[in-house]
């Protein structure tokens, strides 16, 4: 038995670090004209509006959308709408 794990000594590799894209509104424009033609089109304006994730959004289910409220969320344990 070895006394002790030789693993341990590796340098791991560290992941790059990734610098986020930020747009500007002229920027944001024209990339929501130039979606239009896109059927996804409403989840490029959801992205801009709400800044949500995009696995989040691609997770996204009917039951998500609360039109009365205008609202997007994950369902609550309770099953009720966030308020």
């Amino acid at each position: 038995m070895i006394g002790r794990n030789p693993a341990g000594l590796a340098i791991t590799p560290k992941e790059p670090s990734r610098v986020m894209k930020i747009l500007y509104e002229s920027q944001v424009s024209q990339m929501l004209v130039a979606v239009r033609v896109n059927r996804l089109e409403a989840l490029y304006h959801l992205a801009v509006v709400t800044g949500m994730r995009q696995m989040k959004m691609l997770g996204l289910k009917w039951s998500d959308l609360y039109w009365i409220n205008q609202m997007v969320g994950e369902t609550v344990s309770s099953g009720q709408p966030p308020r």
